[in-house]
Order: C-alpha cells, then sequence, then structure tokens
C-alpha cells in the first residue's frame, strides 16, 4: 500500500483514527505548502500548514515510507507532478503581469499640456515667434496709422472732400469688425497656423496692391481687405502667448506691445523720408511719392509671413483641443530641440499628453451667461476706452498739423497778394 500520493494514506492498522483524518481533511481543503524532504534512499512527504497538520500526522502514525522510484503511471504521482507544473506555470505567468504592468507604468506616463509647456521653458523658439508676430502686430499700427496721412495727401493732391477721405479710413475698421468675426472662427475650426498665414497674407496683399489704386472705390476695396486682415491679429497673439509657460505669460505678452510702438514710429519716419519726395518735382495729383510709402508699410507685414511660415508650427494647445495628441506632441518635442533640451528626456517614449478640464464659453451668447456677464462688460469697456484713445490720438494729431500747416500757407499765401497790392 506505499506509494507517493499528495495525501498520507492510512494503513489498516489506523482502525477507526480514519473518521478523525476524514474530518481535518474537510476542514483545510488547500494546503498551504508542500515539502519533499530526501534523506537517504527514502523519500518522505510532509506538511508544513499548522501546528494541527502536524498533529494530525502523529496521530495517523507519523509519515509513510515510499519506494526509491515511484510508479510514474500512478495516478496520486501524476496529480502530484500535476501540481508542481502548474504551480510553476502560475508563478511564471504572475511574474510576466507584473513586469507588463510595470513597462506599462513607465512607458504611459500622463502630462497636461501646461506642464509640457512649461517644460520647454522660454528660448529661441518662443523668440522665433515673438518675431512673426510682433512684426504683425507693427503692420497693424502702421496701416492705421498711414491713413492720417493718406486722407490729408489725397485732400490736398486730388480735391478729396472731407466724407471722402473719411470713407477710406471708415473702410479700415468696418473690415476689422468683419475680419475680427471671420478669422477668428478660422483660428479656432481649421488651426492658428492657417489663420496666422492668412491673417498676414491679406495684410501684406492688399497693402502692397493700395499703392496701384488710382480711384476711390478702389482704394476703399483694399483698404477695406487690409482692415480685414488686421482683424484677424488676435490669432498671431493667441499662438504666441500658447507657447508661453505659464510662469512667463503676463511679462511677456505685454512685450508684444513695444511692437505696435515700433510701428507707429516707423511710420512717421517713412512718411517723413517719403511723402513728398517725387522723383519729376511734382507735387499735384501726379506725385507718386505716397504709393511708395504704402509699399515700405507693407514689409513688417511680408516680413511676419515668412517668418510664420517656416517657423510657426502649429499650436500644440489646439492640437490636444482637438483630440490629436500624437502631433502636439511631436510639436513640443521639436520646440524642446529648438531650445536646447533633449526632447526624449522630457517627453519620454509613450508619454501622453492632455488638456485638463475648464470651464469655458461654447456660444456667443454664452458670453452674457450670469458666470461670464460681469467679465464680458469689463472686457468691453477696458477695450472701447482703449481704442477711441489710441486711435482718436493717432488721427487727431496729424489733422492738427494738417490744418496749421495749411494755414499758415494761407497766411503767406495773403501776405504775398497784400504786397503786391
Amino acid at each position: 500500500h506505499t506509494r507517493p500520493a499528495m495525501f498520507r494514506v492510512p494503513t489498516q492498522e489506523d482502525g477507526d483514527n480514519d473518521d478523525d483524518h476524514d474530518d481535518h481533511r474537510s476542514d483545510h481543503d488547500e494546503l498551504a505548502s508542500m515539502e519533499i524532504i530526501q534523506n537517504g534512499n527514502s523519500t518522505r512527504l510532509t506538511t508544513n500548514d499548522n501546528d494541527d497538520n502536524n498533529k494530525t500526522d502523529n496521530d495517523l502514525g507519523g509519515s509513510e515510507e515510499f519506494d526509491d522510484e515511484p510508479d510514474e503511471d500512478d495516478p496520486a504521482h501524476t496529480a502530484y507532478a500535476s501540481l508542481n507544473t502548474q504551480q510553476s506555470i502560475d508563478d511564471d505567468d504572475n511574474q510576466l503581469l507584473t513586469n507588463d504592468n510595470t513597462a506599462d507604468d513607465s512607458n504611459n506616463s500622463r502630462i497636461s499640456i501646461d506642464d509640457a509647456i512649461e517644460l520647454l521653458g522660454m528660448g529661441p523658439f518662443q523668440q522665433k515667434i515673438f518675431v512673426a508676430a510682433g512684426t504683425c502686430f507693427m503692420a497693424d499700427s502702421m496701416e492705421v496709422l498711414l491713413l492720417s496721412f493718406l486722407s490729408v495727401i489725397f485732400r490736398a493732391q486730388w480735391g478729396w472732400s472731407n466724407d471722402e477721405a473719411a470713407s477710406v479710413t471708415s473702410a479700415v475698421f468696418v473690415g476689422q469688425s468683419v475680419g475680427t468675426l471671420c478669422l477668428g472662427y478660422m483660428g479656432d475650426r481649421m488651426g492658428r497656423k492657417p489663420a496666422f498665414l492668412v491673417t498676414a497674407g491679406i495684410i501684406c496683399l492688399f497693402g502692397l496692391a493700395t499703392s496701384f489704386c488710382n480711384t476711390l472705390f478702389g482704394l476703399v476695396l483694399c483698404r477695406f481687405m487690409v482692415g480685414f486682415g488686421v482683424g484677424g491679429l488676435t490669432v498671431p497673439f493667441d499662438t504666441f502667448a500658447e507657447f508661453i509657460p505659464n510662469s512667463h505669460r503676463g511679462r511677456d505678452l505685454i512685450k508684444i506691445e513695444y511692437w505696435w510702438c515700433l510701428g507707429m514710429l516707423l511710420v512717421s519716419l517713412l512718411a517723413m523720408v517719403t511723402l513728398g519726395q517725387s522723383s519729376d518735382g511734382d507735387s499735384g495729383r501726379n506725385d507718386n511719392s505716397w504709393r511708395w510709402f504704402v509699399v515700405w508699410c507693407s514689409v513688417p507685414c511680408f516680413i511676419s509671413s515668412v517668418v510664420s511660415w517656416f517657423y510657426v508650427p502649429e499650436s500644440p494647445r489646439w492640437l490636444v483641443s482637438q483630440g490629436r495628441q500624437g502631433e502636439a506632441l511631436t510639436v513640443l518635442k521639436g520646440a524642446a530641440m529648438v531650445n536646447g533640451k533633449d526632447p526624449t528626456q522630457l517627453f519620454p517614449p509613450g508619454t501622453e499628453v492632455y488638456q485638463l478640464e475648464a470651464q469655458h464659453a461654447e456660444r456667443f451668447l454664452d458670453l452674457f451667461q450670469p458666470q461670464w456677464i460681469r467679465t464680458t462688460l469689463l472686457l468691453t469697456l477696458v477695450w472701447a476706452g482703449y481704442t477711441i484713445i489710441a486711435y482718436s490720438n493717432l488721427f487727431m494729431v496729424t489733422l492738427i498739423f494738417s490744418n496749421e500747416s495749411d494755414g499758415s500757407s494761407q497766411t503767406d499765401n495773403n501776405g504775398a497778394n497784400s504786397t503786391e497790392g
């Protein structure tokens, strides 16, 4: 009756102890561990569960001794071998699962787009976008301020009335109103870079076209389209803002206003150099110096178009908002390289970029909801005050000096006439 078995087989001599042994086995459905102890030429099977198990073995008359070479065809031996094999397979599977989970945790790290931009820091990458957006803002001030010079020229040389000259100026601001709605919507739907390029391209193209106009209608049309492009300048500003870390945003965004001031100074300098400097010496209607003045004022936006085409990528914030995380990560890695940082360290393989959920307005009318109405009204007042004060001063200064010049000329003519008389 001796054989290798998973459970010790009691002998006939155990007698009435069989019932106790069965009761004990029913209380322990699974053995905690099993140990094979080899001693000399015999093998002994013991259980290491607790003291009750040891006591049961003693009650059953000790461990049985088995033959040196157990019968491999015995069912009990086969079951024991299967138990060890299955246990080994389960251990291997658990180890593989643990390794896979560890790999997933290391390769599938998630980072918010705000934190990703923060890791880029400020460097040459942001400086190129700063130049592209800044030259666009320079074009804004130049294209608007040059109207104050052109209106004086057209009244003097072409005999325009005040209403005709004002219609050219008004066309620019009407175009801005329309362009803001259209190009802003384009930037949200099609991406920041396409809207950026369209904005700079329109200002440059129709700014140059203005220099070829010879009629009031042509000037009104071209200046309307220039205003349409100027209305989209919010897109270059947003593009620059979306590449700036939160820790630098307030300080660096205000710097873009220097470009606007630089444009005002430059347009005044160009007016002084070009206007009235006709090659044929004609100061009348055939004086074409204003055309060169308009061409030179279009140069900053041409520079912005070239720089934005080659050096301004799509905004990763916009890409993430559209569910294009892979493209956003590619842009971030390229920006890291330009800033002299290792992209594999900032964004290891398997990194996923996500956008923090934020409450925002989906429709225009949402701006007037209770949670937004106060902010909407305050920003409206701020921008209205800024626009009225800034542009009224620009045109007022030019008109004042123009009237003084006309008054001086009239006084000189009257003095000359009185002397002749």
